[in-house]
């Protein structure tokens, strides 16, 4: 597999014109793929072929919410995951103890399902871990289990040493903010 060259994008209107024209195809994309899931569980529904709900399934791309699919999949699709041989050519097989539920699936759209994590919900180990450190390693402080301190120092190093470090950078600010002086470039 050959590495792609990237161009970046440096002009900041340019970048605002392609986030939003991202967003547009995202929303269309989920709903495509809304589309050709209700399709392929009708489909199996009639006729019973499995076929369609894993060629969809297949079809998300790396960067899909592959979770959210597999949730709707099985709670309306009449599908069980394939714990079997060839699950990942056929992840989803029929499964006798469940029905089809259109209605379900017609006012559930899949990307609804298993909804991701906000970013402030999502527990950094590594920033909790130098925080606990950094705390513990204060001047004039009794340490109890102080084994655990050097384990964990040395666990926070090996991590660091792999990059996977905390934003040690951070000023405090979100992060998010525009240019000063200047309106918000995505706001549509």
């Amino acid at each position: 597999m050959t590495k792609e060259t990237v161009k970046l994008i440096t002009d900041q209107a340019e970048l605002a014109k392609e986030i939003k024209s991202l967003a547009g195809r995202a929303k269309k994309l989920d709903r495509d793929f809304q589309v050709a899931a209700l399709s392929a569980i009708s489909i199996f529904n009639v006729h019973g072929n499995v076929f369609y709900i894993n060629a969809v399934y297949n079809a998300l791309g790396k960067g899909a919410r592959h979770v959210a699919m597999t949730a709707w999949l099985t709670a309306f699709g009449g599908v069980s995951a394939n714990e079997g041989e060839g699950k990942d050519v056929t992840p989803f097989i029929k499964d006798k103890n469940k029905q089809v539920d259109m209605a379900g699936a017609t006012a559930t759209p899949w990307y609804d399902m298993k909804p991701s994590k906000k970013p402030d919900e999502v527990v950094d180990l590594l920033k909790l871990t130098l925080a606990v450190i950094k705390k513990a390693s204060g001047e004039g402080k009794t340490i109890a289990h102080g084994a655990m301190l050097t384990e964990l120092q040395a666990l926070a190093e090996k991590y660091a040493s792999e990059g996977e470090t905390a934003d040690s950078s951070d000023d405090g600010g979100s992060g998010d903010e525009s240019p000063a002086g200047q309106a918000d470039p995505l706001s549509l």
